[in-house]
């Protein structure tokens, strides 16, 4: 028993033949038995649809029905499935046309019929093989064919100012003719004109500026900085002579050693007073250093841009017609005021006019060849007018399954055509579409090639009923989407071009990426320490922290707040509100600090000043433990502040810090016994310590032209200069003068207990703590301080080491290499696997396109936008590596099969890749925005976290890019020639 469904696809006027020759199958045919069976159905999704449901006693009784002159009538208007023991579905379509039916897969005429006089067994009959068929022809398909549309202006535009303010002329009404360039309406200009003038007159007095600055200083001023100089040459001469004289007298044990160290710290201060002046000189000779005429010329250009806003602003008060036109409608009235953006006329370029028209998708390839179109107009119904096909829509729509096409008629003299008249436009045809056409528009999948890469098709002889292999010619892949890879394909040399940038812009950009080991976020705490010796904790907390925490609440930034009073201290911590990241964090502490500012007055008096804490960012990378020993604690220090000097000029560090030093003090040591004895008292010392050394304004003296100032002397240059201070005591009934050296003991030391102690190894130690700048590479910055240090480890004697402690670029770099070495790792999973499953040529390209060329361009774009190598960038290209080799698997598997198949390698890799672009595209976005909400975070988590989502976007959006450009060509290149007698295979 055989069975097969025939669905009639015919139109309704052709329906009622169709069904006639289906019903006279039931009835034998010559030589063969007829259908047993022949029921009808109607299709359930489309009602005008029938299906006949046959069924035969043999397979034989079928391929006569088959081969009869009645069944082939039906075929350009059924669609036919064959079920059979022994055969599959044998499938059969075809569309209307002319000429030639060219096929798109391999037919397969499968009869085996036993010879005459052969005495082997009859061989089974080869089955019927499923084929689909397209009709295709030349432009005469659209001959005689209306399609109505309707007129619009060519350009069309609602103009509107840039600025707000209030119309001075609205000179146009609707109808008005304009030509490009002609005033349409005005603002009142004198806002705008006067900000110019403001704008020029500050560049003016900029530029005044820097014309001074360059020029130097005044005579007179030159003048009297010679007279400083003069005094200063004096005064260091007169000290130089001072020291000579006190050194002669010490070598003859004349005078004190402290009169010689005071005249010895006289000379230096002259001679730092005399360098000082003459090189004020310099510069009022000279004029102002380089950084300030640089700055000047900074305040130039901003004003310069300042002033070319303001002239824009004043041009954009003017509107003007973009191109000739006519106004269709007027939206605003003189004198009123108007909005930025808001529309104040319309303007139409009807010098030609555009009709659009919705052309079917079966004809849709044809209209390219269309060479020009008659068009008429219901309003004048006796003219017909010539124009020309000037756009072609790319997307059908769904439910018409219709493509919009745009044609261009010119404007006639005589009379006028105005936008949204009803229309009907014709192909024209002209003489040269009489004669025989040279080619042919078919679709891609029906080209085939042989063994040497001949092109050829298959063609059906109707009458005949016979196939034939034609050679055809190729032409140029035409298509009505813009088609990326096509593109690419047709223009190799700017493809192959913009991969070899990619390759040597991405490794640039990846050795230039800054490194890191976290991504840069913000501590949104700060700490307000307050001092206020002597009170209790609940004193502390009603006078001080209650009045700075009421202060504090009045900023809407603020989450949190909370404080801890201690005796004679308040601590108050400021929890910031998660969505103020780095870049708004330090207009917060700004406002905090003012609020701080402002409470201070009311503060009692014996408190200190608040003090904001708010640098908890940064983070020590590098720290170092500096060891003595043999020396004491002071040269150590010492020599760790000759280091830090060192180290914070080191490029890329931006901050270093010393942790374990001590506090200095210097200690009176004195018998209470011997202070009573002597009737002085510890205040009476205290009071005496406290009015010396103190630092004021003398005063200056006039003396002829020039003026003196007046430097008291008296300062503390030792701790043996406190031995030396006099207080007044009462011994014996009678005053005297005693020296504090004469009943006490001055000494350097350290506080005692120390407030923190570092030791290393054993030793007495001070850590020095460096931290990099933001966006710097800290790989980079480790090396210069490493080289850095070994030259300063040169200088130093012998018993001072210097010893890592922490070292967050050795992190870095090993973060960096196991990255590197997951990628490596994954290239070569990608090529082994894909060398097992598709060939080691599909597996090179996969792992190209699809990995390597992806991240490069990752990093391109990491660099453009500001994304430092970090455990979370790192993290998300390794989340990435098993999405990116998707697209390229999809696409080269594509191109294998097509080629395999025998088709063109150009069509085969075009094909492979648009068709399933925009689905793969699809898939690709969605696979990123799973990451989307850590990026939409406005919490810590976003701002820490954030970068990921943008990698992993990125480097898939690139995967998918590179797929539909690199992937095609290289498959075109690099896959293998189908082997013989495959090209003709079903894949």
């Amino acid at each position: 028993m055989v069975e097969a469904s025939v669905r009639v696809l015919a139109p309704p006027k052709r329906r009622t033949e169709v069904l006639d020759v289906l019903r006279s199958l039931k009835g034998p045919t010559e030589g063969a038995k007829g259908c047993r069976e022949c029921r009808v159905m109607q299709d359930a999704e489309d009602a005008n649809i029938l299906t006949y449901y046959v069924r035969w006693d043999t397979q034989e009784s079928l391929e006569e029905h088959i081969r009869s002159d009645r069944f082939r009538r039906l075929l350009p208007y059924i669609e036919m499935s064959v079920v059979t023991p022994e055969v599959d579905v044998s499938n059969v379509e075809h569309l209307g046309g002319i000429e030639f039916l060219v096929t798109l897969l391999v037919i397969c005429v499968a009869a085996t019929f036993i010879l005459p006089g052969c005495d082997e067994p009859a061989a089974k009959p080869e089955p019927i093989r499923p084929v689909r068929a397209v009709r295709v022809g030349d432009v005469s398909a659209v001959h005689g064919r209306a399609f109505s549309g309707r007129a619009a202006a060519t350009k069309e535009v609602d103009l509107s100012f840039q600025v707000s303010g209030p119309l001075n002329t609205l000179s146009v009404d609707v109808g008005s003719e304009v030509k490009a360039g002609d005033v349409i309406a005005t603002i009142d200009p004198r806002d705008f004109q006067a900000a110019l003038d403001r704008d020029r007159g500050n560049l003016a007095r900029a530029k005044a500026n820097l014309t001074a600055m360059m020029a130097g200083a005044r005579p007179e001023e030159i003048e009297r900085l010679k007279a400083d100089v003069a005094e200063a040459e004096a005064n260091h001469a007169e000290a130089v002579a001072s020291f000579e004289r006190q050194k002669t007298l010490l070598a003859q044990e004349a005078t004190t050693e402290q009169k010689y160290d005071i005249a010895v710290a006289r000379r230096d201060r002259s001679a730092a007073e005399l360098k000082s002046t003459q090189e004020a000189l310099n510069i009022g000779l000279a004029g102002a250093r380089p950084e300030d005429l640089e700055a000047k010329r900074s305040e130039i250009r901003a004003l310069e841009a300042a002033v070319a806003s303001s002239q824009n602003q004043l041009d954009y008060a003017v509107l003007k017609a973009p191109f000739d036109g006519e106004v269709a409608a007027r939206y605003v009235d003189n004198f009123q005021t108007v909005q930025a953006q808001q529309p104040i006329v319309r303007l139409l370029d009807v010098s030609s006019i555009e009709v659009t028209v919705q052309i079917p998708e079966s004809i849709v390839s044809l209209v390219p060849l269309v060479k020009q179109v008659s068009c008429r107009f219901d309003a004048l119904p006796d003219r017909e007018f010539t124009g020309h096909i000037t756009k072609i829509g790319s997307e059908a729509s769904q439910t018409t399954r219709t493509y919009p096409v745009t044609v261009e008629i010119e404007q006639p003299e005589d009379v006028r055509i105005l936008p949204g008249m009803a229309a009907t436009v014709r192909n024209k045809p002209d003489e040269s579409d009489a004669e025989p056409q040279q080619g042919l528009i078919i679709p891609p999948a029906a080209v085939f090639a042989d063994e040497e890469q001949q092109s050829y098709v298959w063609v059906i002889d109707e009458d005949a009923q016979t196939v034939t292999q034609r050679p055809v010619e190729t032409g140029s892949w035409r298509s009505n989407d813009v088609n990326l890879t096509a593109l690419c394909i047709e223009k190799r040399a700017i493809t192959y071009f913009a991969i070899l940038l990619i390759v040597a812009g991405g490794t640039f950009c990846y050795f230039q990426l800054g490194q890191l080991e976290d991504p840069e976020f913000s501590v949104k705490t700060a700490v307000i320490t307050t001092t206020y010796p002597g009170a209790s904790a609940e004193q502390v907390e009603l006078e001080i922290t209650d009045r700075i925490e009421t202060k504090l609440q009045e900023m809407a930034e603020l989450k949190n707040v909370y404080s801890n009073s201690r005796p004679g201290l308040s601590i108050i911590k400021v929890d910031i509100l998660s969505h103020y990241w780095s870049d708004r964090l330090p207009q917060v502490w700004d406002v905090l600090r003012k609020k701080v500012a402002d409470v201070e007055p009311s503060l009692p008096p014996g408190a200190g000043k608040p003090v904001v804490g708010d640098d908890f960012g940064y983070v020590f990378g590098f720290l170092l433990a500096v060891s003595s020993d043999g020396y004491s604690y002071n040269e150590l220090e010492q020599y760790v502040d000759d280091m830090r000097k060192e180290l914070s000029v080191v490029p890329g560090v931006a901050r270093v810090d010393l942790w374990g030093v001590q506090d200095k003090r210097i200690y009176i040591d004195v018998s209470s016994a011997q202070l009573a004895e002597l009737g002085i008292t510890p205040d009476q010392i205290i009071q005496t310590l406290q009015t010396q050394n103190l630092v004021v304004d003398a005063g200056r003296v006039n003396y002829l032209d020039r003026r003196l100032r007046v430097a008291p002397t008296g300062e503390f240059s030792s701790p043996d200069d406190i031995g030396d201070l006099a207080i007044t005591s009462s011994v014996s009934g009678r005053d005297e003068v005693l020296r504090i050296r004469d009943f006490a003991t001055v000494r350097v030391g350290y506080a005692d207990p120390p407030s923190h102690l570092l030791r290393h190894n054993g030793r007495q130690a001070i850590a020095i703590a460096l931290a990099p700048g933001a966006g710097q590479n800290v790989v980079k910055v480790g090396q210069a301080i490493d080289q850095r240090i070994n030259e300063l480890v040169e200088t130093l004697p012998v018993g001072i080491s210097v010893e890592r402690i922490s070292w967050q670029s050795d992190q870095v770099s090993e973060s960096i290499r196991a990255f590197m070495l997951s990628l490596s790792e994954a290239v070569a999973i990608v090529l082994v696997l894909l060398a097992v499953t598709m060939g080691v040529r599909a597996g090179v390209i996969i792992g190209i396109s699809g990995l390597v060329f992806p991240i490069l361009g990752t990093f391109i774009v990491m660099a453009i936008v500001g994304i430092d190598l970090h455990r979370i960038s790192l993290g998300a290209l390794i989340i990435a590596m098993g999405m990116m080799v998707d697209n390229a698997i999809v696409v080269t598997d594509g191109v294998m099969v097509r080629i395999a198949r025998g088709m063109d390698r150009k069509q085969a890799a075009i094909e492979a890749a648009s068709g399933p672009a925009w689905p793969l595209l699809g898939a690709t976005v969605v696979a990123c925005m799973a990451f989307y909400p850590i990026f939409a975070s406005s919490y810590d988590t976003g701002e820490y976290a954030g970068s990921l989502f943008t990698v992993v976007a990125i480097s898939l959006l690139l995967s998918w890019v590179f797929c539909q450009t690199v992937a095609p060509l290289m498959g075109m290149a690099m896959l293998p020639d189908p082997k013989p007698g495959e090209a003709d295979a079903e894949p």
